[in-house]
């Protein structure tokens, strides 16, 4: 019997008259990310993986097929064939079956884009400095009740803009139109995170509010609760 097919729930074999098929496997989870959200598909080992303990069919009781005889399926291929152009899986690995792409993520990025328009970018970029590292975020998200912890730990925030990604990079610091984004990654954000920290960021760009407004925010002592400002729009997210 050759093994055709298999998903996390086993191996799909033809099937025959009086042949009895089980199979042990592995799942994996191969995961995409699309505005913060993810998505599981679970699949077999590959017969290339180093397993420790390898996938096994017993047919008619006495029969074997072990992982060297099983056709790997190019998962890659199936899942980018359906999936949106602008969303691509490049790779997948075998991953214990507790594994959760959401709760077991080491890191988030989100971007939100807007226009330079007459905002004073440097400061903004000084002003998203002062995000990085690991801090009581409470002040900048929306007030949950249920929410207990609200310590986040921010790798980086940057200030940038996709000629600045260009591999020979311009200026056009005096272009209004041009559009500039906050790109930002942490390993986990509170609820409209993103949104109160771009709001900020804005009122020191208008020059509304200085860079020092975001360590007078994270000063829990001094800023206990959340004070009144406006969030970003959605959007642009």
């Amino acid at each position: 019997v050759r093994c055709k097919q298999r998903t996390g729930l086993g191996i799909i074999a033809p099937a025959a008259a009086n042949t009895a098929t089980t199979a042990v496997a592995s799942p994996t989870a191969v995961s995409g990310d699309s505005d913060g959200g993810s998505a599981e598909r679970h699949a077999a080992e590959p017969a290339t993986a180093a397993a420790a303990d390898p996938i096994t069919v017993v047919v008619s009781g006495s029969e074997t097929v072990t992982t060297d005889d099983i056709e790997e399926i190019d998962y890659v291929c199936m899942l980018n064939r359906v999936l949106p152009d602008d969303i691509r899986v490049l790779a997948w690995a075998p991953v214990d079956c507790n594994f959760s792409s959401r709760y077991h993520c080491v890191s988030r990025t989100y971007r939100y884009f807007f226009p330079r328009s007459q905002l004073r970018v440097d400061e903004m970029r000084d002003a998203a400095q002062k995000l990085v590292g690991e801090h009581d975020f409470r002040n900048f998200c929306y007030f949950n009740s249920e929410v207990k912890n609200w310590t986040r730990a921010i790798i980086r925030a940057e200030i940038l803009s996709p000629s600045m990604q260009h591999p020979n990079p311009t200026s056009s610091s005096g272009n209004e139109s041009e559009m500039m984004f906050l790109e930002i990654e942490a390993n986990g954000f509170l609820y409209h995170q993103i949104r109160c920290i771009v709001g900020i960021l804005c009122l020191v760009g208008r020059g509304h509010e200085e860079a020092e407004v975001i360590d007078a925010l994270l000063d829990i002592d001094r800023f206990p609760g959340r004070p009144a400002y406006d969030m970003a729009v959605g959007q642009p997210l």
